[in-house]
């Protein structure tokens, strides 16, 4: 799973094997280190109709409604995406839960066995 922090979104990118272990569990998790640090991250599925973000003890949970997650992993739906509002103090913050491609373009060194296939490749 990868993630990338912009301008208030969070985005991940997930392989099929970890698209279908979200599938089957319910629940992924990954962590990258950052010097002595290590931030940690998971998406899980929850009871409820709505989405919410935690951050706790360097970790990064979102918890997605298990239907909307379970027809997304069962689909060809390319991404999820959420827009959250705490208040009227901060800006909202935009999930996105998408699909990880393929690259267009071959990179040397670079695995993208678990990737899905690209759609503009096929085109």
């Amino acid at each position: 799973m990868k993630l990338r922090i912009k301008d208030q979104s969070v985005r991940f990118r997930l392989t099929q094997n970890e698209v279908r272990q979200l599938l089957t569990t319910s629940k992924i998790s990954a962590s990258t280190y950052l010097g002595s640090k290590t931030l940690s991250y998971e998406i899980e599925g929850v009871t409820g109709s709505s989405c919410n973000c935690l951050f706790k003890d360097e970790k990064i949970c979102i918890h997605i409604p298990i239907n909307s997650l379970n027809a997304w992993c069962s689909s060809d739906q390319i991404s999820l995406q959420y827009e959250l509002r705490d208040s009227e103090r901060f800006p909202s913050l935009q999930i996105l839960i998408e699909k990880d491609f393929k690259c267009l373009i071959e990179r040397t060194g670079e695995d993208e066995s678990d990737l899905y296939p690209n759609p503009q490749a096929l085109q």
